[in-house]
């Protein structure tokens, strides 16, 4: 491949030269309190040896298998619990502690149920590490303990580190102390700075502010100390951890530094430890609260303060996209692979683009023509491919015409590349090129049919696939023969692969020819696998493909035992999105579909980049997992769970409750169970599926299997299995004798509970009534009362509002008639004084009536367009005769093109409201209204020169707007002016808008605010 060495150095063009390849390979998936999380604050974390992870969150403890979460109940009747879990660790045994805020402990019996095992200890200690045993645990930790130099113990956290049930280390603020059960054996001086722990082997590990390291053993307790690999720095100076995650059974701590997330383990060489960053590609998540890694899986778990939940899973699979980042620019075909491990991809944008290990850039100075499909390799150790509208060979000469023929370039779909002859597919013929001159065969190919592959078959001859499936070529007569049992398929590809003949097919899967027949390749269980673009072997013996819908992988000697015996399985694992793939739509029609670079990694186009990986990176999901029996229902009763089960004889329905440990690609969770003694067939589970249920199952004993496909052949990895045993009917047994002599017996204690129970019953019945009249009459009373306020409100309000009016009215008539009597001219003021009067009365009675429908709700807008102008001056006109009595100006400002969509009637009883109170209260001065638009609003406002409101006056009708004084009148009639800003408030709410009043010496603002917008106005 010197050629591209050279072509790279002097042809490429460096348009965006920059990588935008290497898609993070992390997975990420969020939990939180919508989609399984208790509760979203994540105190502690813990991964057990069976590959389920514990969490302890603000909300209660919740278990995760990778797929399901379940969450615990808390144990203990009549006690005191928390649903604030705080810590959980592990012994070197197994067993597993969990305690919440209030000093209650827990232990997880068989990694499932919880029981109770210290209550509410007094003097509570927040852990990290672990702890010898369940003894050793409470001894340690009970108020009471007698240990020795445990006052010295450092705590919040306390760090306790054992190495088996009885051994065990923990540091006090000075010392590393040494304990076999509760007997001091050893102590060792701590450097100043120590402060993170963790075991490694037969010692523990102490690391210091400094970036120093130390180990500490059982035997020789004295720290010595040991070198750090790659302690993170800064300007040369260790970086001290942001936070510090580690629980017995962990094989590495995770020492987060600012935003990034280290590894700290056992060095590769000598007795030193070294720090392994997670990343650099590690995405941010947040401020963790808790970390955990578990190797085995890959998985990442990061619990948050107030986030959840975040499972990162790093993948071997990365995503290289080009720098331009455009659709089609990244919608890669062929590739041709580099001597130093990078890679010429063909996009559909008919750009070639180089991808080395760190970058990506545009390569050669043209543009493919349409069929870029191919970049195919020559004997001579060039390669094919189509440009500027020709054929070219790329050699060390960097490039040269290959065909001379003035043929367009489209008129062929497919090369056969030999030692001195080329096999050129065309849409409607076959050639054959000797020595640079083509010869066209006597072949007549239909246009739909389209040749997609051309190549020499197992049996010598040349093959083509086409979209009616393989054509076999016979040279000399040129006959053409039909491969039997493709007939109407579309083949895309056909290879050979570590000596078989493999044939993918668009829609149909894949096949395998072998000894002259076809037999169809199992398809998934999914039946993702239908459109197949490529074969390729990897150095661990499996088989990859690649497909519209994912990568699929399944072991060659699975395949090879499956051609022998059709009717064994073969187990294929699949990887898509969950797996870290980007796009699981991967390219095909191309030659080559997928290449090896030199490093090993294999590259495989699709949509949207080059998906490319270390085949033995990739971890095979699933291969220690375990099945747990947790819970058992019969009949929708619970039973307590046991290795054998025993139902009594008529049990319809029996639910088993499991769970299974499972961190890969969903659907390859390929879960089965059988029950032996009833049915010997297999049935399959769905993924998410966790409940088994067996009904009506006859009297007699049965064996529950359950095991996961592909991975019988692991040690040790057997099915789960439950016995069930269904006994026989009662009465054919040898105590049906006695049970009659009983059963009188059993109706007299029948009758008489049933009997209770009805009594019980219809006093619950009667407690039940009496309630509910209760409520009722409770109800009936609170609007009894409501309305005898109101009623009181209506009298005091006539009291003053209407009474004194006519009161007034009825003085200044009989002055005025005693004039008449004495022979004085009638005064026109009288006249005037009772005009208004009755006027006020008028407005009184109105306001009062508006009052009453406004308690009732019978006050509905009805808005429409009215021009306020007009508006404005018809309220106005009602006051215009007293205040030109008064001597009070009155002006009207509005614009006449103003138009609002509004209730003309319930707008013109506020401003008549506010008009007569500014009237009334008035000397002289002027009254204006004006209106302009602020911020989406209609501002009416009504500004007098009066004295203005005093300050109680103004605080109760903020507090009537504000709805703090709802009512806004006092039962003796003292604030009787206040009726008519609570009439205001009620309208304005109607008419969705708001009021402001303000007020000075000068006079009183009321400002109305009004929506603008019709349908905010409805």
């Amino acid at each position: 491949m010197s050629w591209l060495r050279r072509a790279s150095s002097l042809l490429t063009l460096t348009f965006a030269a920059t990588l935008l390849c290497g898609q993070p390979n992390w997975s990420v998936r969020h939990f939180n309190s919508n989609n399984g999380l208790p509760q979203n604050s994540v105190n502690d974390l813990f991964m057990d040896t069976l590959g389920y992870l514990w969490i302890a969150t603000e909300g209660g403890l919740a278990r995760f298998d990778g797929q399901v979460f379940k969450q615990f109940e808390l144990p203990g009747d009549g006690v005191p619990r928390s649903e604030r879990m705080q810590e959980i660790t592990s012994s070197p045994s197994g067993e597993i502690l969990i305690n919440d805020w209030l000093g209650n402990v827990y232990s997880a019996r068989d990694h499932s149920a919880l029981r109770m095992i210290a209550k509410e200890m007094d003097d509570f200690w927040h852990m990290i590490g672990g702890f010898p045993s369940q003894a050793n645990y409470l001894y340690a930790t009970e108020d009471r303990s007698q240990l020795s130099t445990r006052d010295g113990w450092r705590r919040d956290p306390l760090w306790m580190l054992p190495f088996d049930q009885h051994r065990w280390a923990v540091p006090s603020a000075t010392e590393l102390l040494w304990y076999n059960d509760s007997t001091l054996v050893g102590r060792a001086d701590l450097p100043k700075g120590a402060g993170w722990f963790m075991l490694d082997g037969p010692s523990v590990v102490v690391l210091d502010s400094t970036g120093a390291a130390f180990r500490s053993g059982f035997q020789s307790p004295d720290l010595r100390r040991v070198d750090v690999v790659n302690w993170p720095t800064a300007n040369g100076t260790p970086l001290v951890p942001t936070s510090f995650h580690w629980h017995l059974g962990d094989s590495a701590a995770v020492v987060v530094f600012g935003k990034r997330y280290f590894l700290l383990s056992h060095a590769t060489t000598g007795d030193g430890v070294a720090f392994t960053p997670l990343g650099p590609s590690l995405p941010h998540v947040g401020d963790p609260s808790v970390v955990v890694w578990d190797p085995r899986t890959n998985v990442l778990a990061i619990g948050t303060y107030t986030d959840g939940l975040y499972i990162l899973q790093r993948s071997a699979f990365s995503t290289r996209t080009s720098s331009s980042g455009g659709g089609l620019d990244n919608a890669f075909y062929a590739q041709i692979p580099m001597g130093d491990s990078s890679v010429v991809a063909f996009n559909a944008a008919l750009r070639p683009v180089l991808f080395t290990p760190s970058s990506s850039s545009y390569f050669l100075d043209g543009r493919l023509q349409p069929a870029y499909s191919f970049a195919l390799p020559l004997p001579n150790g060039g390669t094919l491919i189509s440009m500027d509208g020709e054929v070219w060979e790329l050699t060390n000469d960097l490039r040269r015409k290959y065909w001379t023929n003035e043929r367009p370039l489209a008129d062929f779909n497919s090369l056969c590349i030999e030692a001195d002859t080329t096999w050129v597919a065309s849409p409607q013929a076959i050639s054959v090129i000797v020595n640079g001159v083509e010869s066209q065969l006597p072949v007549h190919l239909t246009t739909h049919t389209g040749v997609h592959c051309i190549t020499r078959g197992p049996d010598g001859r040349i093959w083509y696939g086409t979209a009616d499936g393989i054509s076999i070529l016979h040279t000399g007569d040129w006959y053409v023969e039909p491969v039997t049992g493709l007939e109407g398929r579309t083949v895309r590809t056909i290879q050979k692969v570590d000596g078989l003949w493999f044939i993918g097919t668009y829609g149909d899967g894949a096949f395998v020819y072998q000894d002259g027949r076809v037999l169809p390749f199992p398809l998934d269980h999914n039946g993702l696998a239908r459109q197949v673009h490529a074969f390729m072997k990897d150095d661990e013996g499996f088989l990859w493909r690649s497909t519209n819908h994912g990568l699929f992988r399944c072991a060659m000697r699975e395949v090879r035992a499956w051609l022998a015996d059709t009717g064994r399985t073969i187990h294929q694992e699949y990887f898509g999105t969950a797996s870290g793939i980007k796009n699981p739509e991967f390219n095909g029609g191309c030659v080559p579909a997928a290449v090896r670079l030199a490093n090993g990694l294999f590259s495989f186009p699709t949509m949207d980049g080059l998906v490319q990986f270390r085949p033995s990176e990739v971890v095979r999901n699933g291969s220690d997992h375990h099945f747990l029996f947790e819970a058992i229902q019969a009949d929708d009763r619970s039973v307590p769970l046991d290795n054998s089960l025993r139902f009594a004889s008529g049990t319809k329905r029996i639910e088993i409750c499991f769970s299974i440990g499972f961190w890969g690609e969903p659907a390859n969770l390929q879960m089965e169970y059988r029950v032996l003694g009833s049915d010997q067939r297999w049935y399959a589970l769905d993924p998410e599926q966790r409940v088994i249920t067996l009904s009506n199952l006859p009297a007699g004993e049965y064996a529950l299997m359950l095991r996961a496909l592909g991975y019988e052949d692991k040690a040790g990895m057997r099915p789960a299995t439950l016995s069930v045993i269904i006994t026989r009917p009662w009465y054919t047994t040898a105590w049906a004798g006695l049970l009659y002599l009983l059963l009188l017996a059993l109706v007299v204690t029948f009758l008489a509970r049933w009997y209770a129970r009805k009594v019980v019953q219809r006093n619950v019945a009667l407690e039940q009534a009496i309630g509910e009249r209760t409520v009722s009459l409770k109800q009936a009373n609170r609007s009894l009362e409501r309305s005898v306020a109101l009623k009181e409100r209506l009298i005091a309000i006539v009291a003053h509002d209407i009474v004194s009016p006519l009161r007034y009215i009825a003085e200044v008539a009989r002055q005025t008639n005693s004039r008449v009597a004495e022979g004085s001219p009638v005064d026109g003021g009288a006249l005037a004084d009772i005009h208004f009067a009755s006027e006020k009365l008028h407005s009184n009675a109105r306001n009062l009536l508006n009052w009453v429908k406004q308690q009732e709700g019978e006050l509905v807008a009805h808005p429409r367009n009215e021009v306020m102008n007009l508006l404005v001056e018809d309220s106005l006109d009602r006051v215009r005769g007293e205040a030109a009595h008064k001597g009070i100006g009155l002006n009207n400002d509005v614009q006449l093109d103003d138009v609002l969509m509004v209730d003309k009637d319930l707008l013109s009883i506020a401003l008549n409201n506010l008009l007569m109170n500014a009237v009334s209260y008035m000397e002289k001065g002027s009254i204006r209204i004006t209106a302009h638009i602020e911020e989406d609003q209609y501002h009416l406002v009504v500004s007098d020169s009066g004295p203005g409101l005093g300050p109680e006056t103004l605080a109760r009708i903020e507090r009537v707007r504000d709805h703090t004084e709802r009512e806004g009148v006092r039962t003796d009639g003292a604030n009787a002016k206040g009726l008519g800003f609570v009439i205001i408030a009620g309208i304005m709410e109607l008419l969705s808008g708001r009021f402001k009043v303000s007020t000075s010496a000068k006079g009183t603002t009321v400002v109305l605010r009004l929506p603008i917008k019709p349908e905010a106005n409805t």
